[in-house]
């Protein structure tokens, strides 16, 4: 199993990122999460995830996006991502919006919660939010909810 960041991937991420089977899920990630007001994309390999998270160190430097590096000894709480505990699984379709969403593994090492960005109460800077309470309970929401285009049809 791989390790990004020291923690290890849930294992319905992974086998949904080998078969490519997320990749059909992300018109459904905004009627799932409707504070995203942009299109999102869940990272499509383990490879990317880990390329995303060690280039997101530098959101560090920006607190618009409430991004800080907790240790053993200092605790990161929310509204803050906790960047030594997390692990990104979707970004914004398109540059400059910049949302995301990430497993945070603050609470529970082996089962993290589901935190997104949220700028809709405060645009000076970010807010995390816990949007799910772990991978599985997402995955199974994003599987079980209509794509956006047949929500517009049975309308």
């Amino acid at each position: 199993m791989m390790k990004i960041n020291k923690k290890n991937i849930p294992k319905t991420l992974i086998e949904v990122l080998n078969d490519k089977s997320i990749l059909t899920l992300n018109n459904k990630i905004n009627i799932l999460i409707p504070f995203l007001k942009e299109p999102m994309i869940f990272l499509e390999s383990q490879e990317q995830i880990k390329t995303v998270h060690e280039n997101s160190k530098d959101l560090l430097k920006e607190p618009i996006f409430a991004i800080k590096e907790g240790s053993s000894f200092e605790t990161i709480s929310l509204p803050f991502l906790d960047y030594n505990k997390c692990i990104f699984i979707a970004i914004n379709k398109y540059p400059g919006d910049d949302l995301a969403i990430a497993l945070d593994y603050r609470e529970n090492n082996k089962e993290p919660r589901i935190i997104a960005s949220d700028f809709t109460g405060n645009y000076t800077y970010c807010e995390w939010r816990v949007v799910f309470n772990n991978f599985n309970d997402f995955y199974q929401k994003l599987m079980l909810t209509p794509p956006a285009s047949a929500r517009m049809i049975a309308r």
